[in-house]
């Protein structure tokens, strides 16, 4: 997301890999998936942004962020149940 709440689509290489725009527009990672014996709690979805990329309101997971190098991380949600990975992106850091 850049200044004035639009999406920066100059740093969108595809739907799961994005570059870094220093300056101009900052990567936000929104994780919430605590334990709960009792019940899932859902979201309204006429309350989801457009810039949602993925919403899951059925699995429980944790997250896992793997540092590749001084450019590169990926983060992924891992479902608990050992079903794999639900989500995941990658973020680059543009060449100077």
């Amino acid at each position: 997301m850049s200044r004035n709440s639009v999406i920066d689509t100059s740093s969108i290489i595809d739907r799961n890999t994005y570059y870094t725009n220093e300056g101009q527009s900052m990567t936000h990672i929104v994780n919430g998936q605590a334990g709960n014996i009792e019940t899932h709690t859902t979201i309204n979805p006429s309350s989801i942004m457009p810039l949602t990329n993925f919403l899951d309101q059925t699995h429980f997971g944790y997250s896992s962020m793997t540092i590749h190098n001084k450019t590169a991380l990926t983060w992924s949600f891992v479902h608990g149940d050992g079903s794999g990975v639900g989500d995941q992106f990658t973020l680059l850091k543009r060449k100077q």
